[in-house]
């Protein structure tokens, strides 16, 4: 196991992802470099409050989650390629409440969970169908959970594997109260979802070394999970974790206190010609581990919250939750492992201004664009959607 640089015990701290978020200032000396544009600010209003990060559709539309407004229950939206705001639904407790991960796209269809909420309380998993011949997105819970043993509050993104069965995890519940990981299976005869299973529940307790609080899930091409826990594991601060498609879970690597913890943002799969490299982000670093050997790298990254890593032709996006010029974040390009960071943008937290506090990862467009959001900030300070020019 290689590392590039020690680092201090980081306890993540924050209001709205209060497992994952840290409140550390480390200004960064990079020059800005691209020019950053707000597209919407969020009122705090009907339109929602404090948005979850973007994603992109074939036509150039943006969608998204605010974890506020609307109802006050928070929201699913859309800004269109043309510049339009539109609020697709405001969730109302019953059907939902408090979102605290952005949305999937998958066949047309938005995928998404709210923490709260739901028949039951413990949240839900929703999706908005597409209706085709009317232009419109219809809103239905796709499950309800009850925090026994199928789990709660869940609060990661849900996945697909390349059969349409649905995934994710929650932060509560389980046989052990700990959280579980689990599918929601596709019928592709019948074309409908079934009925959720539980394919693994976290055990923190008695001993166990599974970790907690998930706050990251992905799939590779071949339907393997591959996770992140923010909490728990042998010193308490984290873990990331396999779950094979033939099943079996077990953990990949544990977090210590001389070299972080408390792992924080989405996960990227990135395929190399010797290894396939799962990348992450922690409270004070970035980290990538060898599928192949298990090598675990890791590199200290501005002192500052990493909330999401994106693919590009070259290396990757990464967007730091905090740092950067103003220390309210920033995005940056990394070329290589251990290559100088080229900062793209810093954000100076203006209340008038571009927005504080990137959240989630950025998408990018076919003219080189790269659109993002941000938790605060903006005209109102309830959060921006933002473009960075080339």
């Amino acid at each position: 196991m290689a590392h590039t640089h020690s680092l201090l015990k980081r306890q993540a701290l924050g209001l709205l992802l209060a497992a994952v978020w840290g409140l550390v200032f480390a200004a960064s000396q990079s020059a800005q470099a691209q020019t950053e544009t707000v597209l919407y600010s969020f009122s705090g209003g009907s339109d929602g409050s404090y948005p979850l990060g973007v994603i992109f559709d074939n036509s150039g539309n943006l969608y998204g989650t605010s974890s506020g407004g609307g109802n006050g229950y928070g929201t699913v939206f859309e800004f269109t390629a043309a510049g339009e705001f539109i609020n697709l639904h405001a969730f109302n407790f019953t059907d939902g409440s408090t979102p605290n991960a952005g949305l999937m796209r998958h066949r047309g269809s938005l995928y998404g969970t709210t923490k709260q909420g739901g028949a039951y309380g413990e949240g839900t998993v929703f999706e908005l169908v597409y209706k085709r011949t009317k232009n419109i997105y219809s809103y239905q819970v796709l499950y309800n959970f009850t925090g026994g043993t199928d789990g709660g509050q869940p609060a990661t993104a849900v996945v697909f594997d390349s059969s349409g069965n649905l995934f994710g995890t929650t932060s509560a519940g389980g046989t052990y109260s700990s959280g579980t990981i689990f599918e929601i299976p596709w019928n592709a005869t019948s074309k409908q979802f079934g009925s959720e299973q539980v394919l693994h529940s976290f055990d923190n307790e008695n001993g166990a070394q599974d970790g907690y609080n998930p706050v990251s899930l992905v799939v590779d091409r071949y339907g393997n999970l591959y996770g992140a826990n923010n909490a728990g594991g042998p010193l308490g601060v984290g873990a990331v974790f396999e779950y094979p498609k033939v099943g079996g879970y077990h953990a990949l690597f544990f977090f210590d206190d001389p070299l972080g913890g408390y792992p924080s943002g989405n996960l990227l799969l990135l395929p190399s010609s010797r290894t396939t490299w799962l990348y992450g982000g922690t409270a004070q670093s970035l980290y990538r581990i060898s599928l192949t050997t298990g090598d675990v790298f890791m590199t200290y990254i501005y002192g500052s919250v990493v909330t999401g890593v994106t693919r590009r032709s070259s290396g990757f996006y990464m967007v730091a939750g905090e740092g950067g010029a103003g220390g309210y974040g920033l995005i940056d390009t990394e070329a290589d492992w251990g290559a100088p960071t080229d900062v793209l943008y810093s954000f100076t937290g203006q209340a008038n201004g571009d927005g504080a506090y990137p959240i989630g990862p950025v998408v990018k467009d076919k003219s080189g664009n790269i659109y993002g959001a941000t938790l605060y900030g903006g005209t109102s300070g309830y959060g921006t959607i933002f473009k960075i020019a080339p």
